[in-house]
């Protein structure tokens, strides 16, 4: 079974961030953990053109990939000559850590109007589905385990240092509108030092929030009902009145509100 993620964002560049802040992040924290051998991970795209099919078409993909090594290359990271997690131990860690998150071992993110069409940047061109998988997948986002510092508050299981390593392949597809700007639109930064719990905690609640049109009067009207939401959000999952409850920016403003509180405390 593949579930289908949504995310949100009016521009290529804001539903990067969201996917990046809400999907990938915590998948790969989640993995790291499930996997103990492992030190690092990439979160990689492609996109294939298929010039025999009929008729011939071109298909976005994405692949979370788990090393051994704190600083893999790439694409030595994809060669199961340089990574013995290549032996089946990488997909099982991925699987796991989408059923726990998401109730299902991978997720469409959307090719054609989701969130996987706003990498298309950094998807090498012109790749043949026949092509070797290290060759045609190119790195965007990578996350490695490290040691803690001393003095250093680290909030989760284990530090990390994560960064996007992406290169543009095609400058053209880096910006774009995919929907008329709302201004309601979140702007979500991730707290520093949230951990894979809390990361964890809030995409599992993610999905039993039930958007809908959205309307400027019922923040102020609803304000004190979303700080309590917040607070329990922070604590651990909704109810499912909770959740019924929730509409259009309610949901933004809850989850922005929810992340200060697990920042601050």
């Amino acid at each position: 079974m593949i579930k289908r993620l949504t995310l949100s964002g009016s521009t290529l560049d804001e539903l990067r961030g969201h996917c990046l802040y809400w999907y990938v992040t915590p998948l790969c924290f989640l993995a790291l953990e499930l996997e103990p051998a492992a030190r690092s991970i990439y979160f990689a795209v492609a996109r294939f053109h298929d010039a025999d099919a009929q008729p011939p078409h071109d298909w976005l993909a994405h692949r979370f990939v788990l090393s051994t090594d704190e600083s893999p290359r790439w694409p030595h990271a994809m060669c199961r000559s340089s990574n013995p997690l290549l032996d089946g131990r990488s997909d099982a860690a991925v699987r796991a850590a989408h059923e726990q998150l998401y109730g299902a071992p991978e997720v469409d993110l959307g090719a054609r109007d989701g969130a996987l069409l706003a990498w298309s940047a950094y998807c090498k061109p012109d790749r043949r589905p026949t092509e070797p998988l290290p060759t045609t997948f190119a790195p965007v986002f990578s996350m490695a385990r490290r040691e803690q510092l001393a003095n250093e508050y680290i909030r989760g299981p284990f530090a990390v240092t994560a960064q996007l390593c992406a290169t543009v392949w095609q400058p053209e597809l880096l910006h774009g509108h995919l929907a008329p700007a709302r201004a309601s639109a979140p702007t979500i930064h991730p707290p520093a030092g949230m951990g894979a719990d809390e990361l964890a905690r809030i995409a599992a609640n993610i999905r039993t929030l039930s958007p809908a049109a959205s309307w400027e009067s019922a923040l102020d009207r609803d304000a004190e009902r979303l700080l309590q939401l917040a607070e329990r959000l922070a604590r651990g999952p909704l109810s499912e009145e909770d959740a019924r409850w929730l509409r259009g920016p309610q949901i933004d403003a809850l989850l922005r509100a929810a992340s200060v509180m697990l920042s601050e405390t």
